[in-house]
């Protein structure tokens, strides 16, 4: 595991997640990636960071680039294309906020996720089986 992730969602549930348009995951980072992240404004005009790789994509909006550095916990959503990890929201966890119950909630979040991914799978499964038998 890379030095700057706390918690990421293992890889054998990373690929049981087969549907980037409505499944995302989460992950809790002590720091930003080693990445050459770059300044740009967002939609609204403020300062935001981004940065691009062969590997994805990170989005670190507004109201976590100004804030940076810090010791806070970051938590990243993300979602998974072909060949590439989007990252397309870092944000700073509040202040107080213990890790424990950080995890808890990133693993339990993660869970639900893989879970309507399934859910989807068995849906458009059963639907082509239905059209096949037509």
């Amino acid at each position: 595991m890379q030095d700057y992730i706390l918690y990421a969602v293992e890889s054998e549930q990373l690929s049981e997640i087969r549907h980037p348009e409505v499944v995302i995951f989460c992950e809790l980072w002590k720091k930003l990636p080693p990445l050459d992240f770059e300044k740009t404004k967002s939609q609204g005009g403020d300062d935001a960071l981004r940065a691009e790789s062969a590997a994805g994509y990170v989005w670190i909006p507004p109201s976590t680039a100004t804030a940076l550095p810090s010791s806070r916990i970051l938590r990243a959503l993300g979602y998974r294309s072909k060949h590439h990890i989007h990252f397309f929201s870092v944000e700073l966890q509040p202040n107080g906020m213990d890790y424990m119950s950080l995890l808890t909630d990133a693993k339990a979040f993660n869970i639900a996720q893989i879970a309507e991914a399934k859910e989807l799978e068995r849906k458009q499964e059963e639907a082509r089986r239905k059209k096949k038998k037509k």
